[in-house]
């Protein structure tokens, strides 16, 4: 495939781009000077930019490839495989695409490309076509095709062919004039060029007929001169009989006598209007696509054959964060593409933009991660393409998007897809019966005694594996399920309690705001005629930070049962003093974050220290979370804790194993 035929690759490959891309797409296509169609893999038209539209409706679709007179339409939705194929029967041109269009949609055939006249009534215009196949998930998906007037070329061809001809038969434009500038030979085709008969011309003064460069007189001492200083070309405006101006080159030649002294002077010239307009075009074209390149939203650069930067616009200048005179000359990869999106080194010879380089095949990547310059990844997707570089030689064209909104959507996605997940999981354990309590000693820091356990919520896997609260609790309070675990704690606490156990129960902060919840302890330690002082109800800062008056409420009602509070992870807040005044808690639990570097941290030691004074002042027990090492126990013991819980004693183990209860049978809630 051709590296032209690879850049068409690159632009009509990937799969439709959102809305606004697309309208951008089609603006720019319609700005283009070609006439573009795009084709379905069955030669049905889908789409045409402004110039393929217009140009089927000032000829009627009648043209190379349509038979004359039929009026077949050649706009969206039309099959122009099957228009080319009518057209045919007559025409060899038109079967000659036919052929070519078959064989690309089928596979067989990379492109294809020839030139065609497709004249006008008193017009004369010449286009070339280009089909080029492109490829959606790995086969043919359809093709591009092409048209490009060549009319303006072949004309100067044409010229160029004609003003040699002429020349070479003595009837170019050339002009002679003597010594004194006054004309002596003036051809048909300089009065063509000019527009004055060799009558009107011959005789007089060159410079009367605004033929001669700027600043020369026409005489002996202006061109005579200039010829002899060894100028001998000129391109210059030169003036028509009518006014009008025009862009001529012109090579000036000194006759001679015989004898080798000057004579006057001969002049050949050609008319430059044509390549003037064509260079224009050119110009207009290139700057076009610059300005393009320069406003688009996706970034773009250009690398030579050795992987080094020639180009770059100013949305990948933003997107990286370097400055184009930074990294012109420099071999991207080592600055953009040496990691990939784990993190880890991605060598040169690996990038999937090295490998096409190597191949000479476009490709396109849908997730990647380039480097900005402060170091951080950022996620794009990208295609790489051959092109042809202006200094020679074949470079690559790398087109990428920052996709880190799509990325975070996907995260977000992936996110809810695990959440729905896990509202199965959570509400299939229920169901089935699948979650347990673990119970984990409270240890009297005086006696050495357990005189408590917190009972602690797990979920038990299909394979019977145990499930950690962390990963399914977030989810159950989401979605409204953890008042269900709440209560099936409370049930399960309430009989441990019932069979002589002093046990301490975590409630989430939605629990805590149903106005029912007080009424169904009373209800389940009346039903198993349980001393109500056996149960500590522990509420956490987060809790009453949610909803302080429920908290409080449900406190009250507690403590009027005969229940008791534990204020939970006391100290990690900014309202621990004011809850403490205002919650009516038993107990303060010192969180682990003060517990956990006693040994090292004497600040937290002097904030242990504070909370056991304030706590014996108001007649309230300590009880010191997260102890794990005897360091750390001797500290608590003189700070005069009252009691500790952690690794150091005992681990987390199941209730009923820790009780030496049987397992419950079915379970049944009552309201």
């Amino acid at each position: 495939m051709t590296a032209l035929n690879r850049r068409s690759e690159l632009t009509l490959a990937p799969s439709p781009p959102p809305q606004s891309a697309a309208g951008f797409w089609q603006a720019t296509v319609d700005a283009l000077v070609a006439n573009v169609a795009v084709l379905d893999r069955h030669g049905v038209i889908v789409a045409v930019n402004d110039g393929w539209a217009q140009f089927a409706i000032d000829n009627g679709a009648r043209c190379a490839t349509s038979r004359p007179g039929d009026g077949v339409g050649v706009g969206v939705g039309a099959d122009y495989l099957g228009v080319c194929a009518a057209a045919s029967v007559s025409e060899p041109l038109a079967a000659e695409v036919h052929r070519a269009l078959e064989d690309i949609l089928g596979g067989r055939r990379d492109g294809f490309r020839f030139e065609y006249p497709c004249h006008a009534a008193g017009q004369e215009r010449w286009f070339a076509m280009r089909i080029t196949p492109f490829v959606g998930g790995g086969e043919i998906s359809g093709a591009v095709v092409v048209h490009h007037d060549i009319t303006a070329r072949r004309r100067a061809e044409r010229s160029v062919a004609e003003h040699a001809s002429l020349l070479d038969a003595a009837d170019a434009a050339v002009i002679a004039t003597d010594l004194d500038g006054v004309v002596t030979h003036w051809t048909a085709a300089a009065q063509r060029l000019y527009g004055w008969s060799a009558g009107e011309v011959i005789g007089r003064s060159l410079s009367q007929f605004g033929v001669v460069p700027g600043g020369l007189d026409g005489s002996a001492g202006g061109l005579r001169g200039a010829v002899e200083a060894g100028q001998r070309e000129w391109r210059f405006a030169a003036r028509h009989k009518d006014g009008s101006s025009f862009p001529v080159y012109a090579r000036e030649t000194v006759l001679e006598d015989p004898d080798g002294r000057p004579a006057g002077h001969v002049r050949v010239l050609i008319d430059l209007s044509d390549r003037v307009a064509i260079e224009q075009e050119l110009r207009g074209t290139r700057d076009f696509l610059d300005t393009v390149t320069q406003t688009m939203a996706d970034g773009l650069y250009v690398l030579d054959e050795a992987g080094r930067l020639v180009f770059i616009n100013e949305a990948a200048e933003r997107m990286f964060g370097w400055s184009r005179e930074e990294l012109i000359g420099q071999v991207m990869h080592d600055l953009t593409h040496s990691r990939r999106e784990d993190g880890s080194p991605l060598r040169c010879e690996d990038s999937p933009i090295t490998r096409a380089r190597a191949t000479g095949t476009a490709v396109r990547v849908d997730s990647d991660v380039f480097i900005r310059r402060d170091g951080t990844l950022l996620p794009v997707t990208y295609s790489a393409a051959p092109c042809e570089l202006p200094t020679g030689g074949v470079g690559w064209v790398v087109v990428f998007n920052d996709i880190t909104e799509r990325k975070e959507r996907e995260e977000r996605l992936r996110r809810e897809l695990e959440a729905l997940d896990w509202v199965t999981r959570i509400r299939t354990a229920l169901d089935e019966e699948r979650f347990v309590l673990y119970a984990q000693p409270i240890i009297d820091l005086s006696s050495g005694e357990t005189v408590q356990h917190e009972l602690l919520i797990r979920m038990l896997a299909d394979d019977g594996s145990v499930i950690a609260p962390d990963k399914f609790l977030p989810t159950a309070e989401r979605f409204g399920l953890i008042r269900e675990i709440d209560r099936y704690v409370i049930e399960r606490g309430v009989r441990y309690a019932a069979a002589g156990h002093l046990v301490e129960l975590n409630l989430s902060a939605a629990s805590l705001g149903d106005a029912d919840l007080s009424d169904f302890v009373h209800r389940r330690l009346l039903e198993h005629a349980v001393d109500p002082r056996r149960l500590v109800f522990e509420i956490t800062e987060t809790a009453l930070l949610e909803n302080e008056a429920a908290a409080i409420r449900f406190a009250n009602e507690i403590n009027a049962l005969g229940c008791e509070v534990a204020l939970d992870d006391f100290g990690t807040g900014y309202g621990s003093f004011h809850y403490l005044k205002r919650l009516p808690a038993q107990t303060l639990k010192i969180d682990r974050e003060f517990v956990a570097d006693l040994d090292g941290d004497p600040a937290n030691r002097h904030v242990v220290d504070a909370i056991v004074r304030l706590a014996r002042a108001l007649g309230k027990r300590t009880i010191a979370e997260g102890v794990e090492d005897e360091a750390t126990h001797a500290i608590l013991r003189g700070l005069n804790v009252d009691c500790v819980q952690g690794y150091l004693f005992a681990r987390p183990a199941p209730a009923d194993d820790v009780f030496h209860m049987p397992s419950p049978g079915p379970r049944t809630l009552l309201p």
